[in-house]
């Protein structure tokens, strides 16, 4: 009984970081023959290839990350200025599309003629921008949830990776006690 609340309780602590967890031992298993390669390159040193292998994981995902959302922040506050100073200049479309028919025709009637018109276009059109720009400030602030918990994934498997070798033992002492002869065979399953 105390051993289920136990067991209960601790699911319970677990629960909001199972996909993390998941993602790391995924991770951990595509990664485990380029980790033994690279501790073997390395002297047998499984620890700093583990290390090794969770910085350019990093820096393979945070870099162009960081570079991404710099750049965005950036847009939005170049837009946010223009909009304030009213400087903002939208560019003329190609004379073709005034011609066309279709999506170019319906966007080329749209399309203000000049600067002075841009005021009344995005007056007209509030909520619609409004609900692309909540949109669009959601679905950033779910990516940028999902790169940092990619990346708490990666640094979990670096983990997995440096102890695999003891855990590797102690799961398969566990499966022979609680499995007898099979254990070995479930564990190389």
């Amino acid at each position: 009984m105390l051993l289920g609340g136990l067991l209960a309780w601790c699911a319970l602590i677990l629960a909001p970081f199972t996909s993390i967890l998941l993602w790391a031992v995924i991770i951990a298993v595509a990664l485990y023959p380029f980790h033994t390669i690279l501790a073997r390159w390395m002297g047998g040193r499984g620890g700093w290839a583990a290390t090794l292998i969770v910085l350019m994981g990093i820096s393979l995902i945070a870099i162009p990350g960081y570079f991404t959302g710099e750049s965005l922040v950036e847009t939005v506050q170049k837009v946010r200025a223009h909009m304030g100073e009213e400087t903002l200049t939208i560019p003329q479309l190609p004379a073709d599309w005034t011609t066309g028919t279709g999506l170019r025709r319906t966007i080329a009637d749209r399309w203000p003629h000049s600067d002075s018109e841009l005021g009344g276009l995005v007056s007209s059109h509030t909520a619609e921008i409004r609900a692309v720009g909540t949109m669009l400030l959601s679905a950033l602030a779910g990516f940028s949830l999902t790169l940092l918990m990619f990346i708490v994934s990666i640094i979990i498997a670096g983990v997995f990776l440096a102890t695999a070798k003891k855990s590797g033992a102690s799961a398969e002492r566990f499966l022979s006690r609680a499995l007898g002869q099979n254990g070995a065979t479930m564990l190389n399953l």
